[in-house]
């Protein structure tokens, strides 16, 4: 694992940025406490976070236990919070099955390739 994670508060919502790459299940849960201690010490209810400069070599499997270790690990607090999660077009399938999964566990987070389309979803009502 090796990544760089910068946060911005936007007006509207929480900007967290990752560059680098997560390459193994653990890399994947230090990623998403990261992005989470980032969210519970800015006490945000919207987050936009960018992944697109970040290298994920997941597998389907990882993506269902790092869903369970959201469940497990993180307040539940956490199932309220707006996200929606900037990708490339590199995983597309992996993460059709985490937004699938992640989405039928509670969690109203969403996967976008396109940044306006992220940001109209944070805004949303």
């Amino acid at each position: 694992m090796k990544f760089s994670i910068t946060v911005t508060q936007e007006p509207e919502y929480l900007l967290i940025k990752g560059v680098g790459y997560v390459r193994t299940l653990e890399d994947q849960k230090l990623w998403s406490d990261a992005c989470y201690r980032e969210v519970m010490a800015n006490n945000a209810s919207r987050v936009l976070i960018d992944e697109r400069l970040l290298r994920f070599d997941n597998t389907i499997g990882d993506q269902l236990a790092v869903v369970q270790h959201y469940i497990d690990q993180y307040e539940i607090v956490i199932r309220s919070l707006r996200c929606a999660i900037l990708v490339d077009q590199v995983n597309e399938e992996l993460d059709n099955i985490w937004e699938l999964v992640v989405n039928q566990r509670g969690f109203p987070w969403k996967l976008f390739s396109d940044h306006d389309a992220a940001v109209a979803f944070l805004m949303r009502d």
